[in-house]
């Protein structure tokens, strides 16, 4: 698949159709999609912060007019201005929400105590759950915290119920632990989601990437 196929002629087009440019380039984006025969992934990113019925306009254009050939992936906050009834009617959506995005009980456990090595009961593992509500990123910042405790049992007592602080929680007692070199490389390196030791060494500016991902998982 083609990650990207560059538009011939746009801007003589542009000049060309005028008031109607934008539903030429759009008509002739569907179909020249269709006519090259290959799969194509159109990816929208952000969605909630469109708010000109302009672009909401040429969404739900591609979408009445596309054929098989063209995948839409929408990632958004919200489901404003877009057409998820519709489409849902005619068995053409794939939604994934924030339910499907949490961890369930197995996923908890493999991650806390199969990855993090923690020595935990299904007990705690259950009640961090509940209190992280299943979030990946909560869950992490709690395995960190609970590396160093010396009992886990009473964190996560401290921690139940607090769900809605748990960033300012978690923060204060894992970020401000750590060194100031060590928390500007994690935030360095926090943008992608996936990371290596070149790559840590490229967004970090140093050529210890690799040592202090090391030094970062095991602390």
């Amino acid at each position: 698949m083609d990650r990207c196929r560059p538009a011939k002629e746009l801007g003589q087009v542009l000049e060309e159709h005028d008031d109607e440019a934008e539903r030429y380039v759009l008509t002739s984006l569907v179909n020249q999609i269709h006519d090259n025969g290959q799969q194509v992934a159109l990816v929208i990113d952000d969605w909630h912060r469109v708010s000109d019925p302009a672009t909401i306009a040429a969404l739900e254009f591609v979408l009445d007019n596309g054929y098989h050939h063209l995948q839409i992936i929408v990632a958004s906050r919200s489901r404003a201005g877009l057409p998820m009834s519709r489409m849902r009617m005619n068995d053409e959506l794939v939604e994934i929400d924030y339910s499907e995005l949490r961890f369930d009980d197995a996923e908890d456990r493999s991650f806390l105590i199969d990855l993090g090595g923690l020595a935990l009961e299904d007990d705690d593992v259950a009640e961090l759950r509940e209190s992280t509500d299943g979030w990946v990123a909560a869950l992490q910042l709690a395995s960190l915290s609970l590396r160093g405790s010396a009992d886990p049992e009473e964190f996560i007592e401290r921690l139940s119920g607090r769900h809605h602080e748990i960033g300012d929680f978690l923060a204060d007692n894992v970020l401000d632990t750590l060194e100031p070199d060590i928390l500007d490389f994690l935030l360095a390196t926090s943008v992608p989601d996936r990371i290596s030791g070149p790559l840590a060494s490229l967004l970090a500016h140093t050529p210890r990437g690799q040592a202090l991902l090391e030094y970062a998982f095991h602390r």
